[in-house]
């Protein structure tokens, strides 16, 4: 893929093509050489000025020095990318999704207090975009730290949350499935009687 890129002046192109390598090197825990192409994104995107594109990419860094165990790297990425999108766009997406991934390294660095005041304002954004999936996560995350403090009545609250939205999620999905299904058979049924016509 490289080579073919060699030359080529399109750098949404590289860009594109120096994520996908980092995803697939982090996936397959090779974090250094993720970092190594998350680095080389970073650089392209940020002489862009393509602010979105390095929200994400600080993101997948944060995310990856958290595979990694280097907190302090992970923390700082994160906090970089939140500045941004503060300072920017303030879509709720963005916003819930980064102030999550901040609770959960502030929880792995044993920092509860904040990683609970983190996770309250994911999960707030998410609300306020009917981010279900990342409510869904909020709530499960929530439910870890309060675990891990012993505080078992706010842990049963935050389970059961958990419990109930993803049993709601799956309920609706599988509704959406059968629809799905019954109106593939309707169409079938419809184009056989239209082939018997013929």
């Amino acid at each position: 893929s490289e080579k073919m890129l060699q030359g080529s002046a399109d750098n949404a192109l590289w860009s594109s093509w120096y994520s996908q390598c980092g995803s697939l090197y982090s996936q397959e825990g090779k974090q250094d050489s993720a970092l190594y192409f998350n680095r080389r994104e970073l650089e392209l995107v940020s002489r862009l000025k393509d602010t979105a594109a390095m929200v994400v990419c600080l993101s997948n860094m944060g995310l990856i020095f958290k595979k990694s165990g280097d907190l302090q790297q992970a923390e700082s990425r994160i906090r970089q990318a939140l500045t941004i999108v503060e300072q920017g766009s303030r879509d709720e997406y963005s916003l819930s999704g980064l102030y999550n991934n901040l609770g959960s390294i502030l929880m792995a660095k044993k920092d509860f207090k904040q990683a609970e005041i983190k996770f309250l304002k994911s999960l707030d954004y998410a609300n306020q975009g009917e981010l279900r999936q990342i409510v869904l996560e909020n709530f499960r995350n929530l439910a870890d730290l309060y675990l891990a403090q012993s505080n078992f009545s706010k842990y049963i609250v935050y389970h059961q949350k958990y419990d109930a939205l993803r049993d709601s999620m799956f309920t609706n999905e599988t509704s959406n499935r059968i629809e799905q299904l019954e109106t593939d058979y309707l169409l079938d049924k419809k184009n056989i009687d239209l082939v018997k016509k013929i």
